[in-house]
């Protein structure tokens, strides 16, 4: 599939789902490229540290007490409006150590977006930093993506050759 090394130094790479795998994004984030994908609904990051969004003093405390919060249950406990620019931990994977097996854990940023026709959050992970990009345009950069994916859907159903 896609090779990560030095050619993705400066590069942004916008994964679909189907493609996200934190080792990809470890090995994107060695390289120094960039990187933009949803989170699937299964991940288990720990919430470390709110850079925006509003959140209780009891919360707040708590993070910075080091009881670090699961992605999912913060956001069942946080009011459902605007936006939230987190840092959560991931585990990337359990490094083979002799007999113990020891977690690489990496620290990236998360987006939560509330979708409100639905009531459910979008979240997006990404190694790009605030003053890079903001969660406005990390939101329109991936709706850009969908848009691109559904015009190729169509260039294919349109434009397929007819073989006799």
């Amino acid at each position: 599939m896609l090779r990560i090394g030095c050619e993705v130094k400066d590069v942004l790479i916008i994964n679909d789902l189907g493609y996200y795998s934190l080792k990809i994004f470890s090995r994107i984030n060695h390289y120094r490229g960039f990187f933009v994908s949803r989170v699937k609904t299964n991940a288990t990051p720990q919430v470390v540290s709110v850079v925006s969004g509003q959140i209780s003093k009891k919360f707040k405390k708590s993070l910075d007490d080091k009881n670090y919060s699961i992605l999912s249950d913060f956001l069942k406990h946080v009011p459902k409006k605007g936006i939230y620019d987190l840092i959560c931990s991931f585990e990337i994977e359990k490094a083979q150590n002799r007999s113990n097996k020891i977690p690489i854990i990496e620290d990236y940023r998360v987006v939560c977006f509330l979708n409100e026709k639905t009531s459910t959050w979008h979240v997006y992970i990404t190694n790009l930093s605030a003053d890079k990009l903001t969660p406005d345009e990390i939101f329109e950069l991936y709706k850009y993506r969908w848009i691109i994916e559904l015009l190729f859907k169509e260039l294919k159903s349109v434009y397929t050759p007819i073989h006799s």
